[in-house]
C-alpha cells in the first residue's frame, strides 16, 4: 500500500452530522511496555463523516486526502483524516492520529473470507512501516473491536507507541492509528469510533 502522507518515522495510512450508533468494543492495549500518562490532554474535537459512515474524536482539524492502495491485486481507495501534533520539545514527542477507511470490492468479498481480507490489509500496512525498531516490535493480533473483526497492531520505537486497530465491516475497512505515549489519549481516541448506519 503507497500512500503519500509522510510523518517523521512512517509513512501510513473523511465529515457532517448524524446520531452515532454505539457498539461494544475491546478496548485496544499495548501488547508491549504500560505506558506512562502524561496528565497534558490533546484538544479533542468530534469529526463526523457522512460517507465514511463514522464519528470520531481527533486532537484538532484533520488533514483529509485520499490514496489508492493494492490489495491481493485489486485497487483500494484510502479516504483519511489525519492530525499531527508537532513535538514541543524533546520529552513532549509529537503525536499522530489517523482515521481511513476504505471499501473492499465486490470481487475480493466474494473471492476472499473477511479473515484474509484483514491478514492482506495489514501486511500491506505493515510493508509501510519504514522504521526498522517499529517493524522488530510490532505485534498484531485478531480482535473484535466495535463488535467487528479486526486485526491490532502495536509496536514501539523512538519513545513513541504505534497502536492501530483495522476493522471489517464485511464491504469496508476502517484503520484507526495513533502515534502517542500516553495511554489515555489512546483509550479516548479508540473508545470515541462510532459507526453510523
Amino acid at each position: 500500500m503507497k500512500l503519500s502522507l509522510k510523518i517523521p518515522t512512517l509513512f501510513l495510512l473523511g465529515f457532517s452530522f448524524f446520531s452515532p450508533v454505539k457498539a461494544l468494543a475491546e478496548q485496544p492495549f499495548l501488547a508491549q511496555t504500560p505506558l506512562e500518562v502524561s496528565g497534558q490532554p490533546l484538544p479533542w474535537q468530534v469529526v463526523t463523516s457522512t460517507e465514511g459512515k463514522y464519528v470520531v474524536d481527533l486532537p484538532g482539524t484533520p488533514t483529509e486526502q485520499t490514496s489508492t492502495s493494492t490489495l491481493l491485486e485489486r485497487d483500494l481507495r484510502w479516504h483519511m483524516g489525519a492530525v499531527t501534533l508537532p513535538a514541543m520539545n524533546d520529552t513532549d514527542l509529537f503525536e499522530y492520529y489517523l482515521v481511513a477507511y476504505a471499501d473492499v470490492p465486490r470481487s475480493l468479498r466474494y473471492e476472499f473470507s473477511q479473515r484474509e481480507l484483514l491478514e492482506a490489509a495489514a501486511a500491506s500496512i505493515v510493508n509501510d512501516i519504514h522504521d526498522q525498531q517499529l517493524n522488530d516490535t510490532l505485534v498484531i493480533e485478531e480482535i473484535a473491536f466495535q463488535g467487528l473483526p479486526a486485526q491490532l497492531l502495536t509496536a514501539q520505537g523512538l519513545g513513541q507507541y504505534l497502536v492501530a486497530t483495522l476493522s471489517l465491516t464485511g464491504d469496508r475497512f476502517y484503520l484507526l492509528l495513533a502515534i502517542d505515549d500516553d495511554q489515555a489519549n489512546f483509550e479516548h481516541f479508540f473508545n470515541s469510533l462510532s459507526l453510523v448506519p
